[in-house]
């Protein structure tokens, strides 16, 4: 079978892993360009949904050799808005990305609780207003932090945060068949409804679903609006899932804290949105899966395994039920690992 990657960070990797697979055909492309060329005659592809496009798209459904997408990210949604063509079967990375990913947002979550924007803000001038600072940090500990959703990512995070003492709000789409694991991570499980009925008692909300047409503008302004003047929104799922005006106006009209964002609606986040402006946000920008360069063989092994799978009819791993154009995708769906 040949087996076309456009993972350009990780071609050593894959190089090596592929090595004594002499049945498949492995062809690394270092650029966009390079790997629609290649794609006439490929039987699978892979890449990270982030470098999915509408042109792609367009040469995807040219390839009418094209059996099977191997995504290199735990998302998919690019995949989906821009199209796959019909019978084209998707497997992710699965649980690949959740340590470094929550350890993004753990980190996120500490620079806005001890008011590190502001401290660099000030550094600028060349001295601090301690008092200022003094007055306005706080602690993680006995923190309440809901997190929707607990698949891979929201576990990960679960963990590290409750290691600070805080206490967790598991929020699932339905709290009578979650996992035994998350009911010993969480003080309350509950579901989205559940979670509205107790907003103005969090202290920090962290959005960690896919992106479908489900949890799309998931926060919006009416979940804003219940959430406490001083709770933080940390985001390191998918810009989508957040209603970007409706954020902005809060934070604008002091009604939230804070933000900790790594994901936003645009790509790169515009030079001229607000987002920039404001004193209590951190921004960075949708590098929370970074980090771990070992992980790059691990995934190329995964790449490998499937590409024995695909090849013997095996059963995929992480493979994705595609949502029909009658239903859509439940809320709170997670990514199989």
């Amino acid at each position: 079978m040949r087996l076309v990657a456009f993972l350009p960070d990780m071609q050593p990797e894959l190089t090596s892993a592929f090595a004594g697979a002499s049945d498949i055909d492995l062809v690394l492309a270092g650029d966009e360009g390079t790997f629609a060329r290649q794609l006439p005659g490929a039987t699978a592809a892979a890449l990270y949904s982030g470098s999915y496009n509408d042109r792609l798209a367009e040469c995807f459904d040219r390839s009418r050799d094209l059996a099977w997408v191997q995504a290199g990210s735990t998302g998919y949604d690019r995949l989906l808005h821009f199209g796959i063509p019909d019978g084209v079967r998707i497997s992710t990375a699965g649980a690949l990305w959740a340590g470094t990913v929550a350890e993004h947002a753990l980190a996120l979550i500490l620079g806005l609780l001890r008011r590190l924007p502001l401290a660099e803000a000030q550094k600028a001038e060349g001295h601090w207003d301690r008092e200022r600072i003094r007055e306005s940090v706080t602690v993680l500990e006995g923190t309440r932090v809901a997190i929707i959703g607990m698949g891979a990512i929201g576990q990960a995070i679960a963990t590290r945060i409750a290691a600070f003492g805080a206490d967790i709000i598991a929020v699932v789409r339905d709290p009578e068949t979650v996992a035994p694991g998350v009911r010993q991570q969480a003080r309350v499980v509950t579901d989205m409804a559940g979670l509205l009925g107790q907003l103005d008692d969090v202290d920090i909300v962290v959005p960690a679903v896919p992106l479908n047409a489900a949890t799309e503008r998931l926060i919006d302004a009416a979940f804003l609006d219940r959430m406490r003047p001083t709770a933080l929104l940390v985001n390191i799922s998918r810009g989508g899932v957040v209603d970007e005006k409706a954020l902005i106006d809060a934070l604008s009209q002091k009604r939230l804290g804070g933000a900790g964002l790594d994901v936003f609606e645009v790509e790169p986040l515009p030079s001229d949105s607000p987002l920039w402006s404001f004193d209590n946000v951190i921004l960075t920008p949708h590098v929370g899966g970074f980090g771990d360069p070992r992980r790059l063989a691990t995934l190329a092994e995964l790449i490998l395994e499937n590409a024995k799978r695909f090849s013997t009819g095996a059963p995929l791993l992480n493979e994705i039920e595609r949502p029909s154009p009658e239903r859509k995708p439940e809320l709170l769906t997670e990514t199989r690992a």
